[in-house]
């Protein structure tokens, strides 16, 4: 499948990637073990040349629609946009990560809309990998409590403020509160990026 994607330049899905006629099967074994039914693959192009691959599966036989597509392309133009600002930017200065912290700030964003808990879980994934690769927050606040780091936690791995309220034994409300307050305290616009920030800190080390 990743080589079909860097031969046609365009994301390729194979619903039943077992079964599928179109692609080499050269490395069914990794597939196989991890129990993948449906692939979907994209491209990173970057100074118009293909230089790498975005995958997403599922083990569910469930098809990756067109919807997963888009938030696929999106996740590879967002990380072609990154590492083109890194090529470009000659020096480590803080002005040069500014790039790459509207890319994620604009990655965190596409999470908050997804309802797909599934898709929601992996993309949250993918920003963490991006994530580390960037420099902790310079001054970042240690003020945060222990209720809004947990709240932080279970955001990092996909939940939902229902979710994070049944974890927690909390109310809905109150869960909103403590996000409300963690947003504030970081300046990040929304949960995810919230979370992303504090984790890029040090603050969630231990999740």
């Amino acid at each position: 499948l990743g080589g079909a994607v860097l031969t046609s330049r365009t994301t390729r899905r194979a619903s039943d990637y077992a079964s599928d006629t179109t692609i080499t099967h050269e490395y069914d074994h990794a597939v196989m073990t991890e129990r993948l039914r449906s692939v979907i693959a994209a491209p990173i192009i970057v100074g118009g040349e293909v230089r790498g691959v975005i995958y997403g599966a599922t083990r569910q036989d469930l098809p990756l629609g067109d919807r997963v597509a888009r938030a696929v392309d999106i996740v590879a133009d967002q990380t072609a946009h990154e590492v083109e600002s890194r090529i470009q930017t000659t020096s480590t200065s803080d002005p040069s990560m500014r790039p790459a912290a509207e890319a994620l700030a604009d990655l965190a964003r596409l999470i908050d809309s997804v309802s797909n808990p599934h898709l929601r879980r992996r993309l949250t994934r993918i920003l963490g990998d991006l994530d580390r690769s960037r420099p902790a927050v310079p001054h970042a606040p240690t003020n945060l409590t222990p209720r809004e780091l947990d709240t932080l936690r279970l955001v990092g791995v996909g939940a939902t403020n229902l979710a994070i309220a049944g974890e927690l034994g909390l109310g809905p409300e109150t869960v909103k509160s403590y996000l409300a307050s963690a947003m504030r305290k970081l300046g990040a616009a929304n949960r995810t990026e919230a979370a992303h920030l504090a984790r890029t800190a040090g603050l969630l080390e231990h999740t």
